[in-house]
């Protein structure tokens, strides 16, 4: 396992992640009483998932998955087609797209095999930036963020007792890391071993810290520390690393090649 570079983040994948900000900022203004958990990952024996949305509400959970598709979207033999009208040459462009309900459907049969609380998961597809929305199946799907909060708050199938509760506490919201400098990102989990800090006042682990800022030095890294708390530390450290889960593999990443680190 030698030291990794994380990727760089390309103009599709930041606008869909910005996508996904607006969505999750919509659904915390609306629903303030919700939990939520962002980008949640999936990772099994019999395949990786992600869900871009994860909601618990009363006693029920949905999985949403968010889409940025513009323009005409019609469903078609299981998948969509995507007409989208250029804006400098009037000429109307296709792409196929495969379906988001199987997508959405396929992470939460995995993610059912990694938590063993037996709750209902409700499935959710939202389309953010589409212009007209045709399907011929009966899945659930919404335009409109005002819909889908009625939808959570008024239907849903909802779990017995805490089950739901338990199921979204098993749930494993991705970590971030940032190479602001670069324009890299990436979704992963860092393993806990990688999250021990000890400071003059306490040792800080996983469940203290909420995010790390990292200034570099010619021989050193100065990472500062918010807990969760909203209290701040501070920790030197030479040639250090995290060492993360992406996609059932292990991979080492140099705390000198990153400026921001996120947990959850």
């Amino acid at each position: 396992m030698g030291e990794s570079s994380i990727p760089y983040t390309t103009q599709a994948k930041k606008y869909g992640d910005w996508g996904e900000d607006k969505f999750i900022y919509a659904i915390q203004s609306r629903l303030p009483n919700c939990k939520l958990k962002k980008n949640i990952i999936i990772q099994t024996a019999d395949g990786n998932a992600e869900i871009d949305c994860l909601i618990l509400y009363k006693n029920k959970l949905f999985a949403i998955e968010v889409k940025r598709w513009k323009g005409h979207l019609v469903e078609r033999d299981g998948d969509f087609i995507q007409y989208k009208r250029d804006r400098w040459t009037g000429e109307t462009h296709t792409k196929l797209h495969k379906s988001p309900f199987k997508q959405i459907g396929r992470a939460i049969y995995l993610l059912r095999k990694e938590n063993p609380e037996n709750s209902w998961i409700n499935s959710i597809v939202f389309f953010e930036e589409a212009d007209r929305i045709e399907t011929d199946s009966d899945n659930v799907w919404f335009d409109d963020i005002d819909a889908l909060i009625y939808h959570v708050q008024n239907e849903g199938q909802a779990s017995w007792g805490n089950t739901a509760e338990k199921f979204f506490d098993r749930c494993i919201a991705a970590d971030y890391l940032y190479c602001n400098s670069w324009g890299k990102s990436l979704h992963c989990i860092i393993r806990d071993e990688s999250l021990r800090f000890t400071t003059p006042e306490r040792v800080l682990t996983r469940k203290d810290i909420d995010s790390i800022s990292i200034v570099h030095h010619w021989s050193y890294d100065d990472l500062t520390i918010k807990t969760v708390s909203g209290r701040v530390y501070n920790v030197m450290r030479e040639n250090d690393h995290v060492i993360v889960n992406e996609n059932g593999h292990k991979y080492r990443y140099a705390l000198c090649k990153l400026d921001f680190i996120q947990l959850g």
